[in-house]
């Protein structure tokens, strides 16, 4: 685009929820919520007119919306015998007229008409939640070592988020990024299903941690802690290439079929074919720097730190 005409967006939002009590231990909470927001970027086309000399240009405009509701539930438990946790869930429904600002590009420079049904958007991710329990041994409770130690465990989970399934036709990518491209050229991609029929896998991931609490003066407490990101180092899914519909595969790289990709083999041997696998298959480079986005989540990590609280 080479102009701008927008107006800040317009939002709607309401939520209604209640806590109940359940005996002296637990509450439940429960809550739903609506949000709708109009005026979203758009693009749209200016043709000026025969007189003017000028050719058409593009410019962004208000004009797409978004609509998101959705309900939370959420369970406390009060600390029991050292044990306190927490279970959270939340349904969310996504749906809009336009995934992102410039979805209508394509539709603008073939001349034909955009699209205005109404999808799932990118970012829905229809069921998230989370399990947390923390065991804790307070002051002077249990043996010298025991006494101020805590464990704690965080549980998350959540379904995928929408794609489309598509057919790449390269186009004009390069030996480097035709696994990739078509995902940012609409012209070289043939959408196999309705906008965002499909969907990336589950996700979940387990974060632990175990810390100690020393008392060193009066007024001072000094706390040694050891974190673990993704304790089981899962190798969670979070996009994947439209083309196969996984992470493992763009497409590209182990389809016959496909006549860039053997011209470049003949062209490069076998050389630039390891050598597309280690770079964009195994860590989605072209991905990453195309998309902006990663196909894995994060592997293990760990961490340790000490705390002074006084």
């Amino acid at each position: 685009p080479v102009g701008f005409a927008l107006e800040p967006v317009k939002t709607t939002s309401y939520e209604v929820g209640f806590r109940q009590q359940l005996g002296r231990v637990a509450a439940f909470d429960l809550a739903g919520f609506y949000r709708n927001v109009r005026g979203q970027g758009q693009m749209d086309q200016v043709i000026p007119t025969s007189t003017s000399g000028l050719s058409p240009y593009n410019i962004l405009v208000n004009g797409d919306f978004a609509t998101t509701q959705g309900l939370e539930l959420s369970v406390t438990l009060r600390r029991i015998q050292r044990l306190q946790g927490q279970l959270n869930y939340t349904y969310t429904n996504a749906q809009g007229s336009g995934r992102t600002r410039t979805v209508n590009y394509a539709a603008l420079e073939s001349g034909v008409d955009r699209p205005s049904v109404v999808n799932p958007l990118d970012f829905e991710q229809a069921h998230r939640g989370s399990i947390i329990l923390d065991y804790r041994f307070a002051q002077n409770d249990g043996s010298v070592i025991l006494q101020n130690l805590g464990l704690n465990v965080i549980y998350t989970f959540n379904s995928g988020h929408p794609y489309t399934y598509a057919l790449s036709q390269v186009g004009q990518a390069d030996a480097y990024n035709s696994g990739t491209d078509y995902n940012v050229d609409p012209r070289f991609r043939k959408p196999l299903e309705a906008v965002n029929s499909s969907s990336t896998p589950w996700f979940s991931n387990l974060d632990f941690r175990i810390d100690k609490t020393f008392s060193v003066l009066q007024s001072l407490d000094l706390t040694v802690y050891a974190r673990v990101l993704n304790l089981f180092n899962t190798k969670n899914v979070i996009n994947v290439f439209p083309a196969s519909g996984s992470a493992d595969d763009d497409g590209f790289y182990n389809n016959p079929n496909v006549e860039q990709r053997n011209q470049y083999l003949n062209n490069f041997g076998e050389q630039w074919f390891n050598q597309y696998r280690d770079i964009n298959i195994s860590n989605g480079q072209a991905y990453w720097e195309q998309i902006g986005n990663q196909l894995f989540a994060n592997p293990r990590q760990i961490f340790f730190g000490i705390k002074l609280a006084y």
